[in-house]
């Protein structure tokens, strides 16, 4: 869950500092952001410090969004000067993204000039702490009520009443009301992470906190920030972003998951730009919605707009399971820009954010700028809160290496070291890239990818991993096709590799289907761009059916209307025997250099 403050001030709503109009402003909050109160908001009349003045009213609430998040706001008026503070621990602003909750505010503030700072004298000023736990071991409720009192002492505050607890199969939350501050606390049941939200208006020493928490578990990440005017001895503190972690994978025990393992969430970004899709992406927007109102029968699908006011939800069919949220990228192959999944032992997980560059560059890149894409993966960590890994100085796509999730990696070399990537950077090198941040123990290196494939070569179009030690890869039998010698060339090497662990491949071929040129119809519907690989009539594409998408419960395999479709559909009915079989049409994605693989992900 990601933490978000507003700071709203000078608001012109003279009922705000009534109990029951506060209570009224929660209840629409709540009702605007389609969340459920766990019980009825606590409400009630404090201060914050000892001047008169600066009396108001805090209403606190836990509740739950429709998406299974918990979280809690707290909203404070203060009589005197009208300011106002919102402040949520929730993932639930997402729908609202784009402006649309700030005008509901606005709305609902009588005020033009909400979510800015607040401008309070010195001695009001507000610090706030983010701090995130991996707990040592299960936190039962007696402890939460005993870390509450010892924050309360250590901070010099005052309880006005017991912390209010609740407590169900996901979390346990607790909210406590201080004189001078509010804490919360959230605590993940499954996966034993604490987060923790402080606010006080009282010049704190963080260390205090830090030493305390130590005691019932191992800080991840923490940030401190300031309301209203900075003061010189925190000027510099929030220098870093809480998610951004300074160690490696390998050493706090992460490595890479597998492509056949399973995430909490599939995410898909709406494809639009007319100079790379057909008809400004209609046309891949209709078959993966179609591929997408049947995987939201078994995930959570989250789909990224770049503006979600424009964006029409009436070809889905809306249930608890999809989600739309705004988030800002150039084009939409989240596979290889968006963060890389890692997990430890506890399952875990956490991201790695490598380097992004367009697929080689301003000058031998596919598209640009690519701008966007480049901060995609991290804005999406900070949006979820994921804590991650940055290696910006590393260019990896996600579809150019695949893992069996035991420490094995298969990449192509001539992608992963091409000089319009990383120059600088040697085979073995990479390798220690791969062992630091993936947990790899061992590298299969592929000489090249398919001819034809745009990227340089993807692994996603010639093998994959479908469980510990056998892999998926694509064959041809004709010797005069031109992907013939590739394909050769690396089924003879995958069938003579071993795991790291020294077990032998078991190699499932499945035969590469043949894709028409595209066609001077199809050119016409893409808009010629000089910043964009230009698309002609007569251009070679390239589809292939290893570049499916895997979940636990279903598998989407791509057609294109080849004699081979059928064969390869029936391959899979055998290799993933329980598992729902979904057929589309990928010309749409072929056509723009990709496939259904390069535009989904787990998260």
């Amino acid at each position: 869950m990601k933490k978000t403050a507003y700071d709203l001030y000078n608001c012109k709503n003279n009922n705000l500092d009534n109990c029951l109009q506060v209570y009224s402003l929660n209840e629409d909050i709540a009702k605007e952001l389609e969340i459920k109160p766990v019980y009825k908001p606590i409400i009630v009349p404090y201060f914050y410090g000892k001047v008169k003045e600066d009396e108001g009213i805090s209403c606190l609430n836990i509740f739950e969004d429709r998406n299974g998040f918990l979280g809690f706001f707290t909203l404070h008026t203060f009589s005197q000067r009208k300011i106002a503070y919102f402040d949520s621990f929730s993932n639930a602003e997402i729908k609202k993204a784009g402006g649309g909750f700030e005008d509901f505010l606005k709305e609902k503030l009588l005020s033009e000039e909400v979510l800015k700072p607040s401008k309070v004298n010195q001695s009001q000023i507000f610090f706030g702490k983010q701090i995130r736990l991996e707990m040592k071991g299960a936190f039962c409720i007696e402890q939460f009520y005993d870390l509450n009192a010892k924050i309360v002492e250590k901070l010099e505050m005052t309880q006005i009443f017991s912390p209010v607890l609740e407590k169900n199969e996901r979390s346990i939350c607790m909210l406590s009301l201080i004189a001078e501050s509010h804490i919360g606390f959230i605590y993940d049941i499954k996966g034993k992470i604490l987060n923790l939200d402080i606010f006080s208006c009282k010049n704190f020493d963080e260390k205090i906190i830090l030493e305390l928490l130590n005691s019932v578990g191992s800080v991840v990440d923490y940030k401190v920030s300031i309301r209203g005017i900075k003061h010189n001895n925190f000027l510099n503190k929030q220098t870093d972003p809480v998610l951004e972690l300074k160690s490696t994978p390998k050493k706090d025990g992460f490595s890479l998951l597998s492509n056949f393992d399973h995430g909490d969430c599939v995410y898909y970004l709406w494809p639009e730009r007319s100079d790379v899709w057909l008809n400004g992406g209609k046309d891949a927007q209709d078959v993966v919605t179609g591929v997408l109102n049947q995987i939201i029968k078994y995930d959570k699908v989250i789909i990224g707009v770049n503006d979600i006011k424009k964006f029409k939800e009436q070809n889905f069919n809306i249930n608890k399971n999809i989600q739309i949220e705004q988030i800002s990228y150039n084009d939409a192959w989240i596979r290889d820009t968006g963060p890389t999944i890692i997990s430890n032992e506890k399952r875990q997980f956490r991201a790695v954010n490598f380097g992004f560059n367009g697929y080689g560059g301003k000058l031998e890149g596919l598209y640009f700028p690519f701008d966007l894409d480049l901060k995609l993966a991290e804005r999406l960590c900070e949006k979820h809160n994921v804590s991650f890994y940055p290696v910006p100085n590393f260019i990896l796509e996600g579809g150019s290496i695949c893992s069996n999730g035991k420490g094995t990696v298969i990449a192509i070399e001539k992608c992963v070291l091409n000089p319009n990537r990383n120059p600088k950077f040697s085979k073995k090198q990479a390798e220690n890239i791969f062992a630091d941040y993936f947990g790899t123990k061992k590298v299969i290196w592929i000489e090249e990818g398919l001819k034809f494939d745009e990227t340089g070569g993807h692994i996603d179009n010639v093998c994959s991993f479908i469980n510990e030690n056998t892999v998926a890869v694509a064959c041809e039998s004709n010797k005069k096709d031109a992907q013939y010698d590739i394909l050769h060339k690396i089924y003879k090497k995958l069938n003579s590799e071993t795991t790291y662990d020294g077990k032998p491949l078991k190699i499932v071929k499945i035969h590469q289907p043949h894709c028409a040129p595209i066609t001077k119809t199809e050119a016409s519907q893409i808009v010629s761009n000089k910043d964009v690989k230009t698309r002609l009539e007569g251009d070679e594409v390239v589809g292939s059916y290893i570049n499916a998408f895997i979940s636990d419960k279903y598998i989407v395999v791509p057609q294109f209307g080849s004699k081979v479709d059928d064969e390869a559909v029936e391959t899979y009915k055998k290799l993933f025997t329980n598992k729902k079989i979904i057929k589309f049409n990928a010309r749409p994605l072929v056509i723009s250099g990709g496939g259904i693989h390069c535009v989904l992900k787990k998260l």
